[in-house]
């Protein structure tokens, strides 16, 4: 016996356009489509971001997440400096691991909180879809320019730490 029927499963209420994201995100942003709706589907607050994992700083600056880039480059700049103080590498590859698994599973949450702090923003203060949908893709993005500016303050911070030695 086949019996046809629908079960209404009503997806978590999302305060944002997840349709906008393709003008902010740009390049991979079917990528954050689908794990920003997976995000709110399931409920979660972080999801696992393999190339934040990996590269840390740069992803940050790629993604226009400049605190989070310059925070994550300090760390790398600490950890060094204690590497040369010292410090067990056992003791700094597990810092480094456990910073490593941290920075993949917030990266998607603190891009979406970036996301829906400049739609809320814009929101707010324009009023014609067009000029807002323009402002999103001016603000959002990616920064190559951002990278090598991490790259930059990286070798700036070794040189000074060279100095300071």
């Amino acid at each position: 016996m086949h019996t046809d029927q629908t079960i209404d499963v009503e997806a978590p209420a999302v305060d944002f356009a997840f349709d906008a994201a393709r003008t902010f995100v740009g390049p991979h942003a079917s990528y954050y489509d689908e794990t920003w709706r997976q995000m709110a589907w399931r409920g979660r607050q972080t999801s696992w971001n393999r190339y934040a994992a990996l590269y840390g700083p740069f992803w940050f600056a790629y993604r226009r997440l400049r605190l989070v880039a310059l925070a994550s480059l300090l760390w790398l700049l600490l950890w060094l400096e204690l590497w040369r103080q010292g410090w067990s590498p056992w003791v700094l590859c597990g810092l480094q691991c456990a910073t490593m698994i941290a920075q993949g599973f917030v990266a998607n949450r603190l891009y979406l909180a970036r996301f829906t702090a400049l739609g809320r923003r814009l929101e707010r203060s324009v009023t014609d879809a067009a000029a807002r949908e323009r402002a999103m893709a001016r603000a959002g993005g990616v920064s190559r320019s951002g990278v090598v500016a991490a790259l930059l303050i990286l070798a700036l911070g070794l040189g000074a730490l060279e100095l300071w030695r």
